[in-house]
């Protein structure tokens, strides 16, 4: 017996472009999901379609996800086209390859925005857009600034307004 649970359930997946990301999006939308791919290489992401081969679709959208105006307005046009999200997977992280004692402050800048501040932001905008909507919701979180620590379920529930778990 199939499961239609994920059958056109929005998701969205930052840093879709290579890697992780990209063999998500592919099997999110071969699982029958309405995936949003959020990446700077919007192009890398459009030429994932050629490899789904489910009914879902892969939706391409360019968001540098350290320009919080570009992700908030993003996360906008989501709401407008997609009317929900059902998952958000935060996977977008960079890496600089230098030990922090030979790391110039703006390399440390910039992870620090890409990997803690943006994941945060996606986070928020679609946990407003989840609470919104009023049906269970997923996140996960790949990127290694958030992935190793679970917030303790009542906490983050009353912050949150809503029922949420996590791990």
């Amino acid at each position: 017996m199939e499961n239609f649970y994920w059958r056109n359930k929005v998701a969205v997946v930052t840093g879709a472009s290579v890697g992780i990301g990209a063999s998500t999006a592919v099997e999110l939308a071969n699982a029958g999901m309405q995936v949003v791919g959020l990446a700077r290489r919007v192009e890398l992401i459009r030429a994932l379609s050629d490899q789904v081969t489910g009914d879902g679709k892969i939706h391409a959208r360019q968001c540098d996800l350290s320009d919080e105006e570009q992700l908030t307005s993003t996360f906008a046009w989501i709401r407008e086209e997609f009317h929900a999200i059902h998952v958000v997977i935060c996977n977008a992280g960079i890496l600089k390859a230098n030990f922090l004692s030979e790391s110039p402050t703006k390399d440390i800048k910039e992870l620090f925005d890409t990997n803690v501040v943006a994941t945060a932001t996606c986070l928020r905008e679609a946990l407003k857009q989840m609470a919104a909507g009023g049906e269970r919701g997923h996140i996960v979180v790949m990127n290694r600034a958030f992935s190793s620590r679970c917030l303790p379920d009542p906490w983050i529930s009353r912050i949150l307004g809503f029922q949420f778990s996590c791990c």
